[in-house]
């Protein structure tokens, strides 16, 4: 991804969080698709995915709405950060709340041109942790962790209500650390 993709779906990341009044950092993400964005969350089992058939996905279901599946067994943190990256389709992808807004983010990756699936995906993922710690915050966060030349991952990760895995994703995207 270049420097000026990530910028720009880091300043797409902010506007929403602003549009939607977001100011804290563990903000219940759940809430905001039901009560703010007009969409559900549907969540599945394990054994759904086991049987193929289920994954993880956003989809349009009305002019108004869309529907976000969710895997229940993941931890927490884990589904926060998949909600967002969902998001991520909705606002990226799908055109939510303009006249382009299309059925759904992803369709046969088969079906697509090489690579172009990969960016969607990495364009997502560039959202959710953009969404859930936005950049001065996190840049602000990560420097008050620091501890005898060390980011304390753990602190950061509590703050944001998100794994060590995305602090350690947005950290490096960030370039604070390799």
């Amino acid at each position: 991804m270049t420097y000026r993709r990530r910028m720009e779906i880091g300043l797409l990341a902010d506007y929403i969080r602003e549009k939607l009044d977001i100011q804290n950092h563990d903000f219940d993400i759940v809430d905001v698709v039901r009560n703010r964005l007009n969409g559900t969350i549907e969540y599945f089992s394990f054994a759904d995915v086991l049987k193929g058939r289920r994954e993880e996905e956003i989809a349009k279901v009305t002019d108004e709405s869309f529907e976000i599946r969710i895997n229940e067994t993941n931890a927490n943190t884990r589904q926060r950060f998949s909600i967002a990256h969902e998001l991520g389709h909705l606002f990226l992808h799908m055109g939510f709340g303009s006249d382009k807004w299309r059925e759904t983010a992803i369709g046969d990756s088969r079906q697509r041109k090489p690579g172009h699936y990969a960016s969607e995906e990495e364009d997502a993922n560039e959202f959710a942790a953009a969404f859930l710690m936005p950049k001065s915050d996190f840049e602000e966060a990560a420097k008050k962790s620091l501890k005898d030349g060390r980011y304390s991952l753990e602190v950061i990760a509590k703050q944001f209500a998100v794994s060590e895995d995305a602090v350690l994703y947005r950290g490096r995207n960030l370039q604070l650390w390799t």
